[in-house]
């Protein structure tokens, strides 16, 4: 009787003593997760989001956040699982061994990341700037990382790792000019417009925009006509350097503008953008 009332308060102890590890591992992974999200939200808030305007640094500090915080993560939860009895000496040596040889295949992808950092710092392109690479690549600079810079030209995205964009000359042609977007809209013949009418309509959709540099200098000109359609061409002087989201709100702009007039649009192409005096 005495024996079984001891293995009893002994197997009550052992259950007492292991609720007491589990809710205390949950509460240091919780913890940490906390702590990751706090400074994941201070990082995307303070900094990130401090402006509307992006820039590279802005980029690569979200990476390294978003890296602390998977970070913070893991270091929680290993410790949650040192504390209720996991080798985790064990893990740590086969998640070290892994990473080892993942860097090993992956040192292109290093010296991208080596590069890219070097490159948040570099005045030689920001995003939003039309640059020129000495390899014939060129572009906007839609988008930055660690790993890589994306340049767009004619809508279609080239993604240069920067490891190469770091060993390139860098033509920069934005600096010292003001960008003009050629925008092409394409009428189709079943509700026609006239040049004047096109004219209007551009005016009244983009004349007192804050995202024109010159309202004096929107030109609208008729780049073709054929069986289907009547063409125009919109050039249109930006006030942004963050020319490609300002290129895009303009093109909108247009477009819904035409969609109200109850017209047809065959395409409303983004031809390109190029620096004027």
């Amino acid at each position: 009787m005495n024996k079984n009332v001891s293995n009893n308060e002994s197997f009550l102890n052992q259950m007492k003593h292991n609720s007491v590890k589990l809710i205390t591992a949950a509460v240091i992974f919780i913890s940490f997760f906390i702590i990751a999200n706090i400074i994941k939200y201070v990082i995307q808030k303070r900094v990130v989001e401090s402006t509307d305007k992006m820039t590279k640094k802005k980029k690569v500090i979200g990476n390294i956040s978003s890296i602390i915080y998977y970070l913070l993560i893991f270091v929680g939860l290993i410790l949650a699982l040192f504390h209720i009895g996991f080798d985790t000496a064990g893990l740590v040596t086969i998640f070290g061994s892994m990473g080892l040889a993942f860097a090993l295949s992956l040192q292109g992808l290093l010296a991208d990341l080596c590069n890219g950092f070097f490159l948040s710092y570099s005045t030689s392109f920001e995003i939003g700037d039309y640059i020129i690479l000495d390899n014939g690549k060129e572009g906007l600079v839609t988008d930055f990382s660690l790993f890589s810079t994306t340049l767009t030209a004619f809508s279609t995205p080239v993604i240069i790792p920067n490891s190469i964009v770091s060993k390139s000359t860098i033509t920069n042609i934005n600096k010292g000019s003001v960008y003009t977007a050629l925008l092409d809209f394409t009428i189709s013949n079943n509700n026609p417009i006239s040049a004047m009418k096109m004219i209007e309509l551009v005016n009244k959709s983009i004349g007192k925009s804050d995202l024109v540099k010159d309202h004096k200098k929107i030109q609208v000109t008729v780049l073709r006509a054929n069986g289907s359609g009547t063409t125009y061409r919109v050039h249109v002087p930006l006030a942004s350097t963050n020319t490609y989201n300002t290129e895009n709100a303009v093109r909108t702009m247009i477009r819904e503008e035409l969609y109200d007039e109850g017209l047809l649009l065959l395409d409303n192409n983004y031809i390109g953008l190029h620096p004027s005096s």
